[in-house]
């Protein structure tokens, strides 16, 4: 575990960890190619899209997301 390697990292402070964490994420958005994917997630990914090819229209919005998942619709930015 990384944090057994680098012990510091656990006495950050939350915003800290935060700002460590988004950084550590942009790096990875940067290389995607390098991001390895398991067989299993490529299959997945294949059965979803199958899916939505054989009906497109069976889509869920973001605000039916929201209200399910917050039982509210969030501001827009």
């Amino acid at each position: 575990m990384i944090l057994e390697h680098h012990p510091e990292l656990s006495r950050l402070s939350p915003s800290d960890k935060l700002m460590l964490v988004t950084e550590l994420w942009e790096d990875l958005a940067a290389q995607p190619d390098q991001i390895p994917v398991s067989d299993e997630v490529i299959a997945e990914l294949d059965r979803r899209m199958l899916a939505h090819e054989k009906n497109p229209t069976a889509v869920t919005t973001w605000e039916e997301i929201q209200l399910r998942i917050l039982g509210r619709i969030l501001p827009k930015e």
